[in-house]
This record gives C-alpha cells, sequence and structure tokens, in this order.
C-alpha cells in the first residue's frame, strides 16, 4: 500500500508534464489559451496554492497574462501587494534565473504574501519576456525547494518551446514564400558547380541559414575515409586541427555504422561504439545537440529524407522523464536518443512528407532493404547547436527537404571529379570554346602572325654578341713591392701624379735592420782600430829586430784586416737595404693606386708586399674585360669557326657613351675567378688603337660586345633559357679537345 501511495502522485505528475510538453507542440492553441492550461497543470503538479503568467506588452510592462487560485492568496486584498511583485518579477526579467523565496528568507516588505515564492523566466528568441510564478505552502520543507525550483523551471523550458514555435509560426512549417525562395536560391547555388569543395561550401553555409541552426558540416566519403569538405562560416578546412580530427573519427563510425546519430546533452540511449569518439568531440566543440545522418547516393533521396522524417516523429513524441517535486531533476528540458534510419517503417512513413519533392530524377519507389542490399552512404550531414540542446521547432522538417538535394549534388561533383584527368579536359575545352563564331578568323590572323614571327625569329640571322664590363688601362704596368718588413712611415706621391725613374715613392722603416746596420759600423771601427795597435806593435818589433813577435804580429795584422774587408762588405750590403727601405719608381709612369695615405701611411707590410701601381700612359692601352666563365664557350666556338682568336670587339667609354669605338679580342686568363658579386669570370684583353681614343683616363669604365658570329633571332632573345636546358641535360657541349685554345696568366706583369 505504501508504494501505491508514493507511485501514485509520481504518475499524476508525469501525465501532467507530458500534457504540458504536448501541448507546447501545438501550433493551435493561442498564447492565452496555453498558459491558463499550463499554470493550472504546474500548480496541480506541485500541489501549490496557486499560480500565475506574467508578461511583457508591447509597451515593455508586466502584466497579469493568467492564474489559478490567485484569490485564496490574498494578493489582491493587499494594497501593497502589486508594486512589491512588480519589483520580484522585473528582478527575473533582468537576470532570468529561477529563483525560490520563502517568506522567513526575505524582509517584510518584500513578498506580496506569505507564500514560498517559485519564480522562471520565459524566454523567447534568447530574451526574458514572460515570468511564471507559483505560490507554495510556506510550511515547505527546505530540502523539497530545489526539487520545486527544478521541475518549474523545465516546465517553463516546455513554455519557452511553445513561444519559439509561436514566433516561428507552426510547428511543422509549411512551404511558405519566404522558405520557398530561399529553397529556390539554395538548388540553384548547389546544382550550379560540379566541384565537390564548391557543391560542400553551399550546403554547409546557405543550408544552415534554412535550418536555422549553429552549424553544419558536410562530409564526404571516399572509400573507407570520411573527410570533412566544409563547415558553415570557414573558409577553409584544416584537416589537422583537433576539432575536425575529432568530427572526422565520429563522422566515419557513423558512415560505418550507417545508424544516425543524435545527441541533445546525454549519452542515455546512445550506442556504446559513438560514446567514445562523441566524447572528445563534444570536449573540442562544445555543441549542446549534435546530428550526423548519413547521406546516400541517387535514387535513394527517400532514404535519405527517411533518416530526418523518423528524427522528426521521435521527437514529436518524446519520453518524459519529469520526477516528483522531491527528486532531482535535469538541468534542462533535454532527452537523449540514438535511433538509426535502417528501420522499414520509417522508410515507408518517410516517403512523403508535404513539402516539394526531394531531387530530381529520383524514383520514390527506390529498392529498399527488403529487395536488394543497400549501397553505402556517399557522405553525412552535421548539425549543431552550441546553445541549447532541444532541436529547434521545424529544423528537422526542413533538413528532410534539403538532404536529399545535397545527397543528389554531392554525388554528382564526386561522379564528375571522377573523369579520368577531368580538369585538363576542363580546361581544354575552355581553350577550345573561344574559337566558336568570328573568334575562327582572329585566331587565323593571330597563327599566320606567330608563324611568321618563329620564321624570322629561326631563319633571319643576327650578330650574337658577348657583353662583359671591364676597364681601360695601360697595357704597361709595373708593381712595387715591398723590399723588406717593416712600417710605412712616409708616402712622397699621390695618386695620379707621374713618376721618372728613380724618384722617391714611398720610405718604410725596419728598426731591426738599422741597428744591424749600426752594429756593424761600430764593429768596423773597432777592427780598424785593432788594426792601427797591431801595426803600431808590429814595427815597434822590427825596431827591435824582435823576428820571433814580428811574425806574430804580422799574422794577426793580416788576420784584422781580412776581419776589416768582411764587415766592411755586409756594411755595405745592409747600407743598401736601408736605403732601399726608401722605395722609387722603377720606370716612368703615373701612379695608379687610389687612396695611397689611406691605405698604406703607418701601416706594416711584408716583404714582396704589394703597395702600389705605376702604369706607362704614353705606350699602347688595351681593355681588361671581365667575361663570364658561361659565356666563354661561344667566345671559343666563335674562334675556332672563324680560324682567328682575335675577334672583333664593339666598345663604349662611360666617359662617352654616346661613340663606340672598335678593338679586337687578344688572349684571355688560363683560369676563373670569383669578381665581388661571386660570380666565376675571366679576365679578357682586347687590344684598342690608343690613338681613336680621345679621352683616355685610367681604369675608366666601359662596356663591351665581343662579336661571336651570326646567329637566329630566335636563339639572341632566348639564348640564356637554351643554355639552361643545355647545361641541366648536358647536350651540345664541346669536347675539351675542341675547346683547346692558347691562354696566358691572368695579368700581364713587367
Amino acid at each position: 500500500m505504501a508504494d501505491k501511495s508514493v507511485e501514485a502522485p509520481r504518475d499524476r505528475i508525469i501525465r501532467l508534464a507530458r500534457e504540458i510538453e504536448q501541448d507546447s507542440r501545438k501550433g493551435s492553441l493561442e498564447p492565452k489559451q496555453f498558459f491558463q492550461r499550463f499554470i493550472e497543470r504546474v500548480v496541480a503538479a506541485v500541489g501549490a496554492r496557486a499560480g500565475a503568467v506574467w508578461m511583457l506588452n508591447d509597451r515593455q510592462q508586466i502584466e497579469l497574462l493568467c492564474e489559478t487560485g490567485l484569490e485564496r492568496t490574498g494578493y489582491h486584498q493587499n494594497p501593497s501587494a502589486p508594486a512589491r511583485n512588480q519589483r520580484l518579477l522585473a528582478e527575473v526579467l533582468s537576470h532570468g534565473q529561477a529563483c525560490a523565496i520563502a517568506p522567513a528568507e526575505a524582509p517584510p516588505d518584500k513578498l506580496p504574501t506569505e507564500d514560498l515564492l517559485i519564480m522562471a523566466a520565459l524566454v523567447r528568441e534568447r530574451r526574458c519576456i514572460g515570468v511564471v510564478q507559483v505560490f507554495q505552502r510556506a510550511n515547505v520543507p527546505p530540502q523539497a525547494r530545489p526539487g520545486y525550483l527544478q521541475f518549474v523551471e523545465q516546465m517553463c523550458g516546455y513554455a519557452s518551446t511553445f513561444l519559439e514555435g509561436k514566433a516561428r509560426g507552426d510547428e511543422e512549417p509549411t512551404m511558405t514564400a519566404e522558405l520557398a525562395e530561399q529553397f529556390e536560391q539554395f538548388l540553384a547555388q548547389i546544382h550550379r558547380s560540379l566541384d565537390v569543395a564548391e557543391v560542400a561550401a553551399v550546403a554547409a553555409n546557405d543550408g544552415r541559414l534554412i535550418l536555422d541552426c549553429d552549424r553544419l558540416s558536410v562530409a564526404v566519403q571516399y572509400g573507407p575515409k570520411s573527410v570533412v569538405t566544409a563547415i558553415s562560416g570557414q573558409d577553409f578546412v584544416n584537416q589537422r586541427s583537433n576539432l575536425v580530427r575529432a568530427l572526422t573519427a565520429l563522422t566515419r563510425k557513423v558512415v560505418e555504422l550507417d545508424e544516425t546519430l543524435l545527441y541533445v546533452g546525454k549519452e542515455t540511449g546512445i550506442r556504446d561504439e559513438y560514446k567514445e569518439p562523441l566524447a572528445r568531440y563534444i570536449q573540442e566543440s562544445g555543441s549542446r545537440m549534435v546530428v550526423i545522418a548519413p547521406l546516400y547516393g541517387p535514387g535513394e533521396s527517400a532514404r535519405t529524407r527517411g533518416v530526418f522524417e523518423a528524427l522528426k516523429r521521435r521527437l514529436q513524441t518524446p519520453p518524459v522523464t519529469a520526477t516528483p517535486p522531491k527528486a532531482k531533476l535535469p538541468d534542462d528540458g533535454s532527452e537523449p536518443a540514438a535511433m538509426g534510419d535502417s528501420s522499414a517503417a520509417d522508410r515507408r512513413d518517410a516517403a512523403k512528407t508535404g513539402m516539394p519533392e526531394a531531387a530530381p530524377g529520383d524514383r520514390t519507389d527506390a529498392a529498399g532493404p527488403d529487395t536488394e542490399r543497400p549501397s553505402r552512404a556517399i557522405g553525412a550531414l552535421i548539425l549543431e547547436q552550441i546553445a541549447e540542446s532541444r532541436p529547434k521547432p521545424g529544423m528537422f522538417a526542413r533538413a528532410a527537404l534539403l538532404a536529399p538535394h545535397i545527397a543528389q549534388a554531392v554525388a554528382n561533383a564526386r561522379t564528375h571529379q571522377r573523369v579520368f584527368l577531368m580538369r585538363f579536359w576542363q580546361w581544354l575545352w575552355r581553350r577550345l570554346a573561344w574559337f566558336e563564331g568570328k573568334n575562327w578568323y582572329k585566331a587565323g590572323a593571330v597563327a599566320v602572325l606567330l608563324a611568321a614571327l618563329v620564321g624570322w625569329m629561326v631563319f633571319v640571322p643576327h650578330d650574337y654578341p658577348v657583353v662583359a664590363t671591364g676597364r681601360l688601362m695601360p697595357a704597361v704596368s709595373y708593381e712595387v713591392f715591398a723590399p723588406e718588413d717593416g712600417e710605412v712611415v712616409e708616402i712622397f706621391v699621390r695618386t695620379k701624379q707621374r713618376v721618372q725613374p728613380g724618384d722617391p715613392l714611398l720610405r718604410i722603416r725596419n728598426d731591426a735592420l738599422r741597428a744591424e746596420l749600426l752594429a756593424l759600423r761600430n764593429r768596423l771601427n773597432e777592427l780598424r782600430l785593432e788594426s792601427l795597435v797591431i801595426k803600431a806593435d808590429l814595427e815597434d818589433a822590427i825596431r827591435r829586430a824582435d823576428r820571433g813577435e814580428s811574425i806574430r804580429l804580422q799574422e794577426k795584422w793580416v788576420e784584422t784586416q781580412i776581419k776589416i774587408r768582411g764587415t766592411d762588405e755586409r756594411r755595405k750590403l745592409f747600407q743598401q737595404r736601408v736605403d732601399a727601405l726608401t722605395v722609387r719608381a722603377p720606370a716612368a709612369g703615373v701612379v695608379a693606386t687610389f687612396q695611397l695615405k689611406q691605405s698604406l701611411l703607418n701601416r706594416p707590410v711584408r716583404r714582396g708586399e704589394s703597395l702600389l701601381e705605376i702604369k706607362d700612359d704614353s705606350g699602347p692601352w688595351r681593355l681588361e674585360l671581365d667575361v663570364e666563365e658561361r659565356r666563354m664557350w661561344h667566345i671559343q666556338h666563335a674562334q675556332k669557326e672563324r680560324g682567328d682568336s682575335h675577334l672583333p670587339v664593339e666598345f663604349v667609354l662611360a666617359t662617352d657613351p654616346v661613340t663606340t669605338y672598335q678593338g679586337r679580342l687578344e688572349r684571355f686568363a688560363s683560369r676563373a675567378v670569383p669578381n665581388e658579386d661571386g660570380i666565376r669570370v675571366v679576365e679578357t684583353f682586347v687590344d684598342v688603337d690608343e690613338q681613336a681614343l680621345p679621352q683616355r683616363r685610367i681604369g675608366a669604365d666601359v662596356r663591351a660586345r665581343i662579336l661571336c658570329g651570326q646567329t637566329s633571332w630566335g636563339y639572341y632573345f632566348f639564348g640564356d633559357v637554351i643554355e639552361f636546358v643545355q647545361k641541366k641535360f648536358w647536350w651540345g657541349r664541346l669536347s675539351a679537345e675542341e675547346d683547346a685554345l692558347p691562354v696566358e696568366p691572368a695579368r700581364a706583369r713587367r
């Protein structure tokens, strides 16, 4: 008996909650009618004294919509009750949170009655527009209050669903003019392209607006692999991101099992195979509702549409999990579900939806599972809601309308792209389409011009020059080297100064050499003094007729004389070395070294180091060109063809760029060296007629063209490209014997 006394109230509460939920999906009810029945059932379910529904009017003022039992609370008899109640309702509307206020816990002037007030907000389009207020007995135990509060909040969720449905129209949207226009635009966009990525992008972005979900994604199946091709709001899908990888794994499992996944906040009723990948994806995305439905190929649009028809029917009769007020209720009104689309009854019921046909060319009598094995899914459609777990009204009805078209467009695009070399054929036909109509004449004229141009470039000869840069220099030059180690302490000349043979150029100081010379001088003086002493002693011994002493002193004097002559010779050699520290001009000419004092003065030098250069500007002149190593083949080949190594050269001076001068190739260096830019060059010498050069300046920049015979205009313009190909593939290279030509050292010295 005790169990029956508990079960009876519980069943009554569940029945009342189910009736409220069913009313919330009836679009035929007027708001006042719905809320009157709503508040009566809520009051009956919780056993309250009274209840009321307050709504904002057009002037944003709170007014009473409907009530039950409010007279029993003494609300109307208390003059201050309306004002107090208005403040409470305004607080709930401002923060949108459900609350329960007991008389013992509130100030005396706050509550309109002596009852426990339970209040929850009504939400439409994420905006609080009303409050449900329940007047419960004040002697309710404190531990029962959370149960009452959660139950009222859950019922307000159903009421908010009713308001959302009324805001959108009916609970089953019909083909309104606006929806029909959106649908037509969607069809025009999705069937405009045969590229899988473009089709998926249109389906995701435009489809999301029609379905009114927070995120819509399209996955395409390639064999056993599922690829998330498009996500609404994203121009590019990063396949390496954690979100996309988790969604790909979950979608692959759905397509593999061929069973639709519906997640509405809880995992209750979801297959075990889905739980692990679903948990990873929910953790990454934060979605409250996820629907992954397979898409099937052409001829099976009824099967694709049946997936969402089954979801729609399931939501029309959901299980209600309301519990008595003392029980713990869920935080929201969501109920989990996972269902497949393989039900034969669902497929038969999904054949008609009251909407236009799903896709052109579909067969409504397509073979089902009872006649032949169904084909595998070609992809999947993923619907998500971030803020709320309950699907919005009409979402699945619209999805049942769009999904077959998405599947048809994706299948057509996949079939089109599987054609061998499809991108090449598309490119080719786009180009060939230009020749239609009068464009044939234009194409013919262009072809004739191109043929004439090609013939001119192939058959008309032209001189082929090797262009190089260099300097105008005297042919005779002298380099001055350091005679000894030391430090340059004095410079007697400047750049471009004319000198004569023997003119001092600079002086080097070598303290060690000077010290050695001084030591030799001192030693020579000592030996000479010693010789005088020995000679005096010898004369004295002769006077004394001391024969033995005379012989000894004679030998010593001779030995001293030998030492004197040796020391004097060494002194002369060191004196010459010291005199050579004053470096003198070896010949007449002009000092060609730039910035002598900056580069040499007070600088230590080593013996044999080049100090400066003197050039004889009164003698012959020549060009010193830097020819790139890769151009030397043309010069050598032209020399071989002409049988003459002296090729003609044209050049212009930087000081006179208008006049072109003539020269002839004389010789080139034996090896290539890198220049300042790191390019390997060969120093090449060109003889010129100095009398024809009115302005001869040492080191003047020149730009020369070494004429290497005639070639075609095509090779003249595109020779570098041809040489590049030859270099990479080793074509047309001369043998070492053919290339052998006389060369000289890099620079002539005198």
